[in-house]
């Protein structure tokens, strides 16, 4: 497939432990290159990727499709517009509870599981993206599968610039799964952030403003960001920079190393 020359770029969609080989693969190949969630295990990988992608002059982006969202992109406009004035807090919790097996692919190490590099990758990527300040320091907790070794629930506590945000990840319960992010002004609620297809602003002294747009398939937007970046000669998108993925690959090393004697019995 990667030697037919009508082909102009891929869509990597295999498991996360596959990614990096995958992707490699393609730009090697010359295909600019779509690459889904978590892009790769490690933040090494990442940065031989993009290394590799600018020498060639092409495209490539972790396939983070929620930053590209109506509803997600709304409640960045609110902020960026300061409605809610100065972002102070924000929190995520995210989660769902897959089927408990060593061989599944959520709690499989071979397979590039693990509660972070599938979910927590959301809580990450979209409250860096809402925020926009730069993140100063990180404070993890974890428990890790004592059978696989993969995390199962995750705490991410992180202080910017002026805001102090947390995401919490979990294989193990079924959360609300909501993001809130509060200023002095107000707040603003997404559900289910992952899809996207509401954002609510709560104001001092104000009705709810809601923004309700179901969207198309989440697909379309990245793919259309990529067509546009490579018709420009981008060789990265600025919605999901190389950067973003390299940092949020860099957070994960941290959770994972600072807990990896944190185990508890899950499995069987």
């Amino acid at each position: 497939m990667l030697a037919l020359p009508e082909i102009d770029a891929v869509y990597v969609a295999t498991t996360t432990n596959y990614h990096y080989e995958n992707v490699m693969s393609a730009l090697k190949a010359g295909k600019h290159v779509i690459c889904e969630k978590s892009m790769v295990e490690t933040p090494e990988h990442a940065e031989k990727i993009f290394a590799f992608s600018k020498k060639k002059g092409l495209f490539v982006m972790e396939a983070m499709w929620s930053r590209f969202l109506p509803a997600v992109k709304q409640a960045k406009k609110w902020i960026d517009d300061r409605l809610i004035g100065e972002v102070c807090t924000a929190q995520c919790e995210i989660g769902f509870t897959p089927p408990r097996a060593a061989d599944n692919r959520y709690f499989s190490n071979k397979l590039g599981g693990g509660a972070l590099l599938d979910i927590g990758v959301y809580g990450f990527e979209i409250l860096t993206f809402l925020i926009g300040q730069k993140l100063l320091d990180v404070k993890t907790i974890a428990y890790m599968s004592e059978e696989t070794g993969v995390d199962c629930t995750n705490l991410l506590a992180l202080r910017f610039e002026k805001c102090i945000a947390s995401v919490i990840s979990t294989f193990l319960a079924d959360p609300a799964d909501r993001i809130t992010i509060s200023g002095d002004h107000g707040h603003i609620e997404i559900n289910n952030p992952m899809q996207g297809k509401e954002s609510v602003l709560y104001l001092k002294g104000r009705d709810p403003e809601i923004f309700s747009d179901p969207g198309r398939n989440g697909f379309c937007y990245e793919i259309e960001e990529m067509c546009r970046c490579v018709e420009n000669g981008c060789t990265e998108s600025e919605v999901i920079p190389h950067k973003d993925t390299v940092l949020c690959q860099r957070v994960f090393e941290i959770c994972r190393n600072e807990n990896k004697n944190n185990t508890v019995k899950i499995l069987g």
